[in-house]
């Protein structure tokens, strides 16, 4: 039986090299077990209807979190770019349609070894009336130990916020991985930035919280601006400060 940890990871990996139009980063790998008790605590902290890992797979015994950095020089094109840079929202796509490929390819690559995988994907399972997820990658990142969540409500990892999540349930256990909880963002840490405050062009951070309606909002304009592509509610903007892209890259 090959080492399945290792073969996980490398092969995400390899799946984000070959992207053949947007360019990432190296990507970064976590493990969670689907018992951990902070899976429990999310749900009362988010949305009563927030699915447990055993509610995607009851046989399910590990998690698999993933973080897709995006380069700095496509943080410049969308942070110099006056509204939301067509740069920006193409890589919102391709990301999009990356995370299903990574998905889909490893649960094909796992099931030659007698191991099942399941997956929700980021557009496929959000209450429309409460802006919320049924199932939040940055939390199962967060509980798999990829990072610490910042003042703009983004996970902060050792390779900043900059980037895409995924994830995928597999009926194999795989041991976790440490736990990464060491404060990023300088504003939870003393108060010294918030520069992500500043960028939101529609005032929906704040210091008393996250106006996801005003997000909404905003995110969907920018779908409606960039009609000739697929569907891209995005924005980015507050993504864009010192914890965009760290150093440890």
């Amino acid at each position: 039986m090959v080492d399945l940890k290792d073969f996980i990871v490398k092969g995400i990996k390899e799946l984000v090299v070959d992207s053949q139009n947007t360019r990432y980063r190296e990507s970064i790998v976590a493990f969670a077990d689907v018992e951990d008790p902070e899976f429990k605590e999310i749900k009362s902290m988010t949305h009563e209807n927030h699915l447990l890992p055993t509610d995607w797979m009851p046989t399910g015994k590990t998690v698999v979190s993933f973080f897709i950095p995006f380069t700095k020089e496509l943080m410049m094109i969308n942070k110099e770019h006056g509204y939301v840079a067509k740069e920006w929202a193409i890589a919102y796509i391709e990301s999009n349609n990356l995370i299903k490929e990574i998905c889909s390819k490893t649960a094909e690559k796992l099931k030659e070894y007698g191991i099942g995988a399941v997956w929700q994907l980021p557009d496929q399972n959000f209450d429309e009336e409460k802006l919320m997820s049924y199932w939040s990658q940055r939390h199962a990142a967060y509980i798999a130990g990829l990072g610490t969540f910042g003042i703009n409500n983004m996970l902060i990892t050792d390779k900043g916020c900059l980037g895409r999540y995924g994830s995928f349930i597999i009926d194999y256990r795989i041991e976790p991985s440490v736990k990464n909880r060491k404060e990023k963002c300088l504003y939870m840490l003393n108060r010294s930035c918030g520069k992500c405050m500043e960028l939101c062009p529609v005032g929906a951070l704040s210091k008393q919280g996250f106006d996801r309606y005003k997000c909404n909002q905003r995110v969907w304009a920018v779908d409606e601006y960039y009609s000739d592509l697929a569907t891209c509610d995005c924005c980015g903007k507050c993504l864009l400060g010192p914890c965009a892209v760290l150093e440890r890259s």
